[in-house]
């Protein structure tokens, strides 16, 4: 069948060609004349009936010829053309998602590929800074519908770092972009297959099974950064004014930057560069404390480090980091409590200094492979002080690119912009200290207290016997219900374990315990099917329940056992297994 374009093509030149012919015949008909051609007398019949009547009526019966077979295939190829018009316009709007995609930056918190990240974000309850958790989105459409998804998209989620991004609920997104970006996340591009999906959930449940059992470290790593944060607190009024005045220097060096001898023709001359430098290390020196006594370099063929023995050097590094990491904040504002893990990791190398009798290349009573550890550690206490606010430049006057990629005046530029925001940092802590030091405390007091009572435990034998399933079950059901369940349905679960409530506390959904499953769903049955298509929007669920769209349907992405499963610990209403006397005082036992 030929497709609409070749019709098109032949219609024209058909038309082309005719026109032509018309043309051409009234050129050489046209002669001089004395009368008017109106009013000349009009052609014989002996004349019209010739050659050149029978082709005019043949060319006109040619041309409704192609006209009435044109006009049938044009028609009949006019589905492939809009569906190739529909397939391109797809197409299209499917890259223009990618790119707003990227440029709105959705990436920088669910993914590049949308498979889930990270997020920064102030918890409400205590204040602390944290890293909320932020969901897979390259699954959503097994969850959610198009206009589901929409609205969270719109108007964003609450209380939590998702803003709203359509210009309804007051962000920068028009509809035209909003759908443009729901064919992109809609697409195969995009979303992963079914399988991938199911794939996920033993590994889903073993991350946070794994997650629990990393829970007291993980609360002791942030009462450990909360305390840092008050220390730093403390010491900024002590560090501004070197500071600021290393930031001023380094800012007068870039603006005379092109003056003096420029010996790789960058744009910034020698001196500037090695100044720039200088500057740098001097700043680092400030944060680092006491740089003599931390920022040591031990190299297994020199048995000294800094003119002192290595083992002697080694010992002088643990006690000082004993005596940053213990000190009271109240008294000595250069503590760094940050420290006690390195201190401890020190400790444990050097007790087995007796024991090991590995190679001493230098033989300073350290074998290399202790050396290369505290080397680490001591380079680990740079990096924990000081890289992550201002990191190490050193500039090489004969490079245009000390660092591959970076031209050295752009370091520079960024060099200096770090010393300016480390300096401003400084004099806005010490100027506002009366009004945020008081609040970080009791967040510390938050955060001690969080560990004290154990909200985010379960009792996976208590748990087994209440539900009458054995253990394996009970870490499973919940396993599932905090990798697909608790981000919702338990306060403070995204936000992380220290600010994790009781299971079913509630947040963005209603709370789940003590029983209120049972009283909206009056059998297992009831709650997965519930659970398996959501909460659809305008209909009834349950006892008393009128969906709103925003509960997702877990049919796609979870089996139907694991939903039994879950509905039988949802509706038994103890769930995280003390008792319902430990549950109602929030401690664990």
């Amino acid at each position: 069948m030929m497709s609409s374009s070749i019709v098109i093509t032949i219609v024209i030149l058909a038309a082309i060609a005719w026109v032509s012919y018309l043309a051409v015949s009234a050129l050489r008909s046209r002669g001089s004349e004395e009368v008017a051609s109106n009013l000349a007398p009009g052609t014989t019949d002996d004349e019209l009936e010739t050659k050149r009547l029978e082709g005019i009526q043949l060319s006109a019966v040619v041309l409704s010829g192609i006209l009435a077979v044109s006009i049938p295939v044009y028609y009949l190829t006019e589905s492939n053309r809009q569906e190739g018009f529909v397939e391109e316009f797809s197409e299209t709007s499917i890259e223009h998602g990618h790119e707003w995609y990227e440029e709105f930056q959705c990436g920088d918190c669910h993914g590049a590929d949308g498979g889930g990240g990270a997020a920064t974000y102030v918890e409400k309850r205590t204040g602390v800074t944290v890293t909320w958790e932020a969901p897979s989105i390259n699954d959503v459409f097994y969850r959610y519908d198009r206009e589901e998804v929409k609205f969270w998209l719109i108007y964003g989620r609450g209380n939590s770092p998702m803003p709203a991004w359509g210009l309804e609920g007051g962000g920068p997104m028009n509809d035209a972009q909003l759908e443009e970006l729901l064919d992109y996340m809609h697409s195969e591009e995009f979303q992963i297959e079914q399988e991938a999906v199911l794939a996920e959930t033993e590994p889903e449940i073993a991350g946070e099974l794994a997650r629990l059992d990393g829970a007291e470290a993980a609360i002791a790593g942030a009462v450990l950064d909360q305390q840092q944060l008050i220390a730093d607190l403390l010491r900024a009024n002590d560090i501004q004014d070197d500071l600021t005045a290393i930031a001023e220097e380094a800012a007068d060096v870039l603006d005379d930057a092109s003056d003096g001898i420029d010996t790789d023709g960058d744009g910034l001359s020698d001196t500037a560069e090695d100044d720039i430098g200088a500057l740098n290390l001097r700043a680092r020196e400030v944060l680092l404390i006491d740089p003599l006594s931390l920022d040591l370099t031990f190299q297994p063929d020199d048995p000294e480090t800094n003119g002192v023995p290595d083992l002697e050097a080694a010992e002088g590094l643990l006690a000082t980091l004993r005596m940053l990491a213990d000190s009271p904040l109240e008294d000595d504002v250069q503590s760094a409590p940050v420290l006690g893990p390195i201190a401890d990791s020190i400790e444990e190398i050097l007790a087995g200094v007796a024991d090991d009798d590995g190679t001493d290349g230098d033989g300073d009573g350290l074998t290399d492979a202790q050396e290369q550890q505290l080397a680490g550690q001591s380079a680990n206490v740079v990096s924990t002080l000081v890289d992550g606010d201002l990191p190490s430049v050193n500039l090489d006057p004969t490079m245009e690119e000390t660092a591959i990629g970076v031209p050295d005046l752009q370091a520079a530029r960024e060099a200096v912009a770090a010393l300016n925001t480390v300096a401003l940092n400084a004099r806005v802590t010490t100027e506002n200290i009366d009004r945020i030091l008081q609040p970080a405390r009791d967040s510390l007091d938050s955060l001690v207290e969080a560990a004290i009572n154990q909200k985010w435990e379960f009792d996976f034998a208590g748990i087994a016997a209440n539900n009458q399933i054995s253990v394996d079950e009970a870490e499973r059901v919940v396993g599932i219900y905090n990798g697909y369940c608790a981000r919702c349905h338990t306060s403070g679960y995204s936000a992380g374990l220290a600010f994790t409530q009781e299971a079913g506390s509630g947040g963005i959904g209603p709370a789940l315990w003590e029983e209120r499953p049972a009283v909206q769903f009056l059998s297992d049955e009831d709650l997965v099917d519930f659970l398996i298509v959501g909460a659809e929007p305008n209909q009834p669920y349950g006892v008393n329940g009128f969906g709103n769209g925003r509960m997702p349907a877990f049919g796609a992405i979870l089996s139907t056992e694991d939903l039994e499963l879950l509905a039988k610990w949802l509706r038994n209403g103890d769930l995280r297994g003390f008792g319902d006397d430990v549950l109602e005082a929030g401690v664990a036992p």
